[in-house]
């Protein structure tokens, strides 16, 4: 992978989600065992990760959560926006007060606050998110 940066489980523990930074991609990876992944058949890429999505055009992509539903919501430095990729693959793009917003994380008592770190105005924002977020694994 160019630049692998985020990793996240799949609601349900069955995957691993890795986004990969530099071609703006989200893949999928089965989890056989504690510790396993599997190969995706079907897959071109010498991982052998599932193609889920990638917004494409230029720019990177950094760091991201997951919400209850299973959505990526992945900061987008440069385009000035996050990504919520769904598990089916469609993308919604949510603009940012900021070029570079380089950071999700969800919180709040009931994990409904998604936190975007705003790396040009050194800000952290907050909004509420119409889902909860995922609780962080193996806290």
């Amino acid at each position: 992978m160019d630049g692998a940066n985020g990793i996240a489980l799949t609601p349900d523990n069955s995957a691993l989600l890795v986004v990969e930074t530099f071609n703006r991609y989200l893949w999928r990876f089965p989890i056989t065992a504690p510790g396993e992944i599997a190969r995706d058949p079907q897959s071109f890429m010498p991982h052998g990760g599932h193609f889920v999505a990638g917004p494409g055009g230029l720019g990177s992509v950094d760091s991201f959560s997951l919400d209850s539903a299973g959505n990526a919501v992945i900061a987008a430095p440069l385009a000035g926006a996050l990504y919520v990729i769904s598990p089916e693959g469609a993308i919604e793009t949510i603009p940012m007060p900021d070029m570079a917003p380089t950071n999700t994380c969800f919180g709040g008592a009931d994990l409904g606050t998604l936190y975007v770190t705003l790396a040009t105005t050194q800000r952290v924002l907050s909004m509420p998110w119409p889902r909860p977020g995922l609780p962080l694994n193996f806290q």
